[in-house]
């Protein structure tokens, strides 16, 4: 319902319309549509994408989604706060500083 707004979201479950994989982007239900012979590689691309990251960022940034919903916008602010606050503790932050100035890819490793 967060994503599409209590109305699209009302008309879809009490009608039980189906809708296409245009209309689902177009509302927002979906991030992306591919043709389906591309799924595969589309997945397996956005997931190289996510995991060339610093692991504890991804980690992290996912505890922080996974709350933003259900905690008021303050709370959110200080958890967000407080998540960058132990990142920027981490080798992987050092390590990532380095990688950036040398212009070298980096290679995180979780720590």
């Amino acid at each position: 319902m967060q994503l599409i707004g209590k109305a699209r979201a009302a008309e879809l479950i009490l009608t039980g319309s189906a809708i296409d994989s245009t209309e689902a982007y177009r509302i927002g239900l979906v991030n992306r549509v591919v043709p389906a012979p591309e799924v595969l590689t589309a997945c397996e691309g956005l997931a190289q994408t996510i995991a060339q990251n610093a692991p504890l960022a991804v980690d992290l940034a996912l505890e922080a989604l996974n709350q933003a919903g259900s905690i008021p916008l303050e709370q959110g602010l200080l958890l967000e706060s407080n998540l960058a606050g132990l990142l920027c503790l981490t080798e992987d932050a050092d390590h990532g500083i380095r990688s950036f100035v040398e212009r070298k890819q980096p290679v995180f490793n979780g720590k």
